[in-house]
C-alpha cells in the first residue's frame, strides 16, 4: 500500500512540475507573438509560473490611452488558471493624486461597453473592466485537454489570441475616432 501512495505522490509531483513548464513557455511564445504582432504598442506581461498568482495579465496600450486590452486571470475561478478577455482601465493612472479611472471610468463605461456588446461579444462590466468575456475554447489553461492543446499546438492559442486581440483593438480605434476627448 505505501508503495502505491508514494508512486501517486510522485506521479502528482512530475505532473505540477511539467504543467509549470507548459504554461511558462506558453506565456513566453504568447508574450513574443503578441509583442511582435502589435509593435507600435505598449505590452506587458506577467503571465509567468511565478506569478500565475491572482493579478496575472497579458496587456496592449497605447501611452495616452486611459485603457487597455487584456487577458487577465479571472479571479472568481479560484483554483483554475482561467482567463477573461476585453478592454480594462489602465492601472496606476493618476492626476493630481487623484486616479483618473474613478472619474472617467462611468464616462468611459457608456462609450466602450455598448460597442463591443454590439461590435465583439456578449460580456460584463465591472469594477475592474469596461468589458470582459469568456475567451472561449482557451479560457482555462489548466484543463487537461487545453493544456494539451497548449503543449501539444500552441500555435492555435496563439492564433486565437492574437486574433482576439485584432478584434477588440478595431473597436478601441473606431470608439477613440468618434470620441478622441477620451485620450489623456
Amino acid at each position: 500500500m505505501i508503495n502505491y501512495i508514494k508512486t501517486a505522490a510522485l506521479i502528482a509531483n512530475n505532473f505540477e512540475k511539467i504543467k509549470n513548464q507548459i504554461l511558462s513557455l506558453f506565456a513566453n511564445r504568447l508574450f513574443n507573438a503578441i509583442s511582435e504582432e502589435f509593435k507600435e504598442y505598449i505590452v506587458y506581461s506577467n503571465l509567468t509560473t511565478s506569478s500565475f498568482g491572482k493579478e496575472c495579465e497579458l496587456t496592449l496600450s497605447k501611452k495616452n490611452w486611459p485603457f487597455c486590452i487584456k487577458i487577465r486571470r479571472n479571479t472568481q475561478a479560484k483554483d483554475n488558471l482561467c482567463f477573461s478577455i476585453g478592454v480594462s482601465p489602465m492601472p496606476n493612472i493618476a492626476d493630481k493624486g487623484r486616479i483618473i479611472d474613478e472619474i472617467r471610468k462611468p464616462i468611459i463605461d457608456k462609450l466602450v461597453y455598448p460597442e463591443m456588446i454590439q461590435l465583439y461579444k456578449q460580456g460584463d462590466n465591472g469594477n475592474w473592466w469596461f468589458h470582459s468575456s469568456r475567451c472561449e475554447r482557451f479560457e482555462c489553461w489548466t484543463q487537461p485537454e487545453i493544456l494539451a492543446a497548449l503543449h501539444e499546438n500552441p500555435q492555435e492559442a496563439i492564433n486565437y489570441f492574437v486574433g482576439e486581440f485584432h478584434k477588440i483593438l478595431e473597436i478601441v480605434k473606431h470608439i477613440i475616432k468618434k470620441h478622441p476627448e477620451i485620450l489623456l
